[in-house]
Parts: structure tokens; C-alpha cells; sequence
């Protein structure tokens, strides 16, 4: 049981460190990305440069999604088509693709009106203006008698919808269909013109190729781009199909986003996800993006931009918003860190030569921004040398996250110690020779540095009087490589021996 439950314990205080540990990066590390919910709205900015100043410059993206979005306005469709014997080739699917179109729009808003033109100067209202759509398939089937017109139906359709319109606000176009019976003529764009100058709009699908066909249209319709010429009546039902829906009053989308004062804007512009340019106003450092929702599309803007001065606290890069038709969303914030120079703590050393110097003991950094970064710091030069008396120099370096570099020095001062050398006390008998002493037996002589010197040792016996009794002083000295000398004196007992007499018997 115990064995378990030291076992947990162990488990909890690692996790425990395990999160302080992930708090303190979470810290220490400013907010670069963040992202929205409404129209996937993202800020992202990273690091690009430094400018010879020291300068940060960071490029930045805001991303945002916005779905296609129209009026709730309705629209009033009418459809002139020719239904003439030189167009009787494409009326079977021009009356189908009229009744798709039907099934296509909104008719709980909408309302469709067909006018057969045949041929041109004459014309007759198969389909009254109506949101039924049963009515509108029925009609499309039926040729009702016609009525002579001097402009290919326009003045006809015209009084035709005004007197059944009613009271309403919807959008009108008046689309023609037809080859060169409508278009090759004048009357045509005369009678344009009418529902024009009635506040209408006037497309037109051209199936032919006359130049002179092709400028009538031009001019009949209410816009360029409302006006569609081909050979073929499959892409002519294709641009019919477009252009019922250019009725549909798109909602613009607009972005606002300010960049702090803290910051020059460098550059900015704006594509849709296929590379569309999206034109971009840009006031001081403020940037606005306007975009119709006409369709679901995917919006960045790129922008770069650097800070004015050296930035010493944590800055928020910009607000701002997108406002489309899911209402507005803030553009997410983003922070750039403060941009101080991390601190290197190291204290000038003294050491003894002989013993060993480890430059990054108790040597540390930290920065503002990153915290401790003593893992992170370079020695770029170091000339100590243990070995030998001196002052010495070691040089460190320290790199932050925003890759501003701080370097320190700090003064070595190696102090060399004296050797030490060892002797014993001497004895000898009077009227011995300097020669016939043993002088360096027992002496020694060790250093931090050189070591084991004993060989280096000199011996001073000039005190010594070798032919009378006493105690006399005897000098060893050795000197390091460092210069550093030691001595040491011992004692030499000069012993005189008493006199042998020797005599022999004498006879008497």
C-alpha cells in the first residue's frame, strides 16, 4: 500500500512540474495567431527581418470566409421571345430553359413575364406577369394572337408589365432573345431605349454574328455586360441563365482593420481564393476592403508592416472588423513582443593557477520576453590559461527570440601560488668535504602547475664550516614556472670527533 501511494505521489509532483513547465512558455511567448467564429475570421503575423537599426519588420495575413448573400428584394423578369420562323430552330429550347429558369427563381418573391415576338413587328403576351408557376409552363406551350409593334415587342412589353405590374418595389429586367429580326435593326434599340428611360434594365442574348447585329445590341442594352452574342444557342441559354441572375442585388462585405500607431504600414493588398484581385483602400494605417457577396468566396489580405521605435512592451498590431450579412465580426487580436535585449549576469573571477575554471559557472540570462535563456549562452572567446599568472578575458553571448544579441565580458585573474619544498636536518663529522655530503636526499619540491620540481631545487651551504663543531643553516630554494620561489632551511650538526692517540710500549 505504501509502495502505491509513493508511487502516486510521484506521478502528481511530475505532472505538477510537467504543467508549471507549459504555463511558463505559455508566458512567455506573445500571441502571434488567433481566429474567429462568424466568418472564420484569422489574423496571423511572423517575424520577417531586422533593419540595420534593429528595427523589427513582421508580415501579417487576415483571412476571412463569407458566403453569398442577395436582397430580399424581388425581381420582375421579362422575357421577349422571338418567336419567328428564322429563330424557329432554338424556340423548343429556348421555351425549356425559360421554364427551368421558372423553377430556379424565387417566385415566392419573384415574377416572370413572357412576350412572343413574331417576328418582329409583331408580338403577343403568352405568359402574363405572374408568380405561378404553373401558369408560366402553361403559357410557355401557347401562341396567342399577336398585335403589331414598331420596336420588336420593347413598347409592347413595356405597356404590357405596367398595366399588371401593380404597386411595387421590384427590381425589372426586359431580356431579349432573338437573331438578326430584333437585333438587325433600328427600331429595336429605339424601343430599348423607352424601357430604359422607364427605369428598367435591358438585357440581351444575340445569337448570330452581324457586326451590325452585335452594335445594336450594344447600345440597346442598359449595361455591357448585359448584352451576350454567340453562334451557338446552348451558351446563349447559359447566358440567360447569368443574367436572370445579375436581377439579384448582391450584399457588399466590408473589412476595417487599423494598425497601431506603434507601426508603419509597409504594403497590403487583397485576392479571392482563385487569385482575384480585390481592390484595397489604405488612409494612414488604416485599411478598408469592400467585396460584394455574390458569390461564397475566401478573402486574405497581406500586409507587412514595422515597428516605428524599438518596441520595450508587448503591442497589440491592429483592430478592426468584418461586417457582412451574418452581421460583424472583430478581427482577431495579435500581440508583438516587447523588443528588450536580453541580460547576461557574469562577475569578473579570480583563480588560482593550477586549478580548474569552468566560464559558465554561475554565469546566467535571462530576457524580458523569452525568461531564462542560460541554456542559450555561446562563449565567442576565452584566454585563460590556467597555467599561467595573468589576467585573462572570457566573452559571452546571448541571442533572444527577436534576435537581439547581448555580449558581456568579464576578467579572469589567475594567481599563481609558490611551490613548497621539503628537507631534513643534516649531521656530519668534522673535516668532511661539501663534496662528500649527500645533499638532496629527502628534499622535495611539488607545484600546483609544474608538479613534482624536486630536480629544480638548489641547496645554499655556504654557512656550513665543515672543520668545526656547531649547527650550521643549510638553504634549499626552488622557483616555478610562474616565477613564484620557496625555500626552506634545515639544520647541519657538524660533530667533531675526539683524537686517537696511539702510542706503543718503550723498552728500558
Amino acid at each position: 500500500m505504501n509502495r502505491k501511494l509513493d508511487r502516486t505521489m510521484r506521478f502528481l509532483k511530475c505532472f505538477l512540474a510537467l504543467i508549471l513547465l507549459m504555463s511558463t512558455c505559455l508566458i512567455s511567448v506573445s500571441q502571434v495567431s488567433a481566429a474567429g467564429s462568424i466568418y472564420n475570421t484569422s489574423n496571423d503575423i511572423e517575424f520577417s527581418k531586422k533593419d540595420t537599426s534593429g528595427l523589427r519588420e513582421y508580415d501579417g495575413k487576415i483571412k476571412f470566409d463569407l458566403p453569398a448573400a442577395q436582397t430580399s428584394k424581388g425581381n420582375d423578369i421579362i422575357f421577349l421571345r422571338d418567336t419567328s420562323g428564322s429563330f424557329s430552330a432554338h424556340t423548343r429550347q429556348l421555351t425549356e430553359a425559360i421554364s427551368e429558369i421558372a423553377e430556379e427563381v424565387d417566385l415566392s418573391q419573384d415574377r416572370i413575364m413572357v412576350i412572343n415576338t413574331m417576328p418582329a413587328t409583331r408580338a403577343s403576351v403568352t405568359v402574363p406577369l405572374t408568380d405561378d408557376l404553373k401558369v408560366i409552363k402553361d403559357g410557355l406551350t401557347r401562341t396567342a394572337a399577336s398585335t403589331v409593334t414598331a420596336d420588336s415587342g420593347f413598347e409592347y412589353a413595356l405597356t404590357n408589365y405596367n398595366g399588371s405590374k401593380g404597386n411595387t418595389d421590384n427590381n425589372t429586367i426586359f431580356i431579349l432573345i432573338s437573331d438578326n429580326d430584333a437585333y438587325g435593326v433600328q427600331r429595336t434599340v429605339d424601343g430599348a431605349a423607352k424601357v430604359k428611360n422607364a427605369g428598367h434594365k435591358v438585357g440581351g442574348i444575340y445569337i448570330g454574328s452581324s457586326a451590325a447585329s452585335i452594335a445594336n445590341g450594344k447600345k440597346m442594352v442598359s449595361d455591357p455586360s448585359y448584352f451576350y452574342q454567340f453562334t451557338n444557342m446552348t451558351q446563349g441559354i447559359d447566358a440567360l441563365r447569368e443574367l436572370t441572375q445579375t436581377m439579384y442585388e448582391t450584399e457588399d462585405a466590408q473589412m476595417e482593420w487599423t494598425l497601431d500607431d506603434a507601426f508603419d504600414l509597409l504594403d497590403v493588398s487583397a485576392k479571392d481564393q482563385d487569385g482575384k484581385e480585390i481592390p484595397v483602400q489604405v488612409s494612414g494605417n488604416t485599411v478598408t476592403l469592400v467585396t460584394p457577396q455574390d458569390a461564397a468566396k475566401s478573402v486574405t489580405l497581406q500586409y507587412s508592416f514595422k515597428e516605428k521605435k524599438r518596441l520595450l512592451v508587448t503591442t497589440l498590431v491592429g483592430i478592426g472588423s468584418v461586417n457582412a450579412s451574418l452581421g460583424q465580426e472583430p478581427i482577431p487580436d495579435v500581440f508583438v513582443s516587447g523588443n528588450n535585449d536580453p541580460v547576461i549576469y557574469a562577475n569578473d573571477r579570480t583563480i588560482t593557477a593550477g586549478t580548474s575554471f569552468d566560464p559558465l559557472e554561475n554565469v546566467t540570462a535571462s530576457d524580458i520576453e523569452d525568461g531564462d535563456l542560460t541554456s542559450d549562452i555561446q562563449i565567442i572567446s576565452n584566454d585563460v590559461n590556467t597555467k599561467k599568472e595573468g589576467v585573462y578575458s572570457v566573452t559571452y553571448a546571448v541571442t533572444d527570440s527577436d534576435n537581439n544579441t547581448t555580449k558581456k565580458t568579464i576578467t579572469v585573474n589567475v594567481n599563481a601560488s609558490p611551490p613548497t619544498v621539503k628537507a631534513q636536518d643534516m649531521s656530519a663529522i668534522a673535516g668532511i668535504s661539501a663534496s662528500e655530503v649527500s645533499w638532496f636526499t629527502n628534499v622535495t619540491a611539488e607545484d600546483k602547475v609544474d608538479g613534482d620540481i624536486s630536480s629544480d631545487v638548489s641547496v645554499d651551504y655556504s654557512s656550513v664550516d665543515f672543520q668545526k663543531e656547531g649547527d650550521y643553516p643549510v638553504v634549499y630554494s626552488v622557483t616555478n614556472s610562474n616565477g613564484k620561489s620557496a625555500s626552506t632551511t634545515v639544520n647541519m650538526q657538524i660533530t667533531a670527533e675526539a683524537p686517537v692517540i696511539q702510542a706503543k710500549d718503550m723498552a728500558t
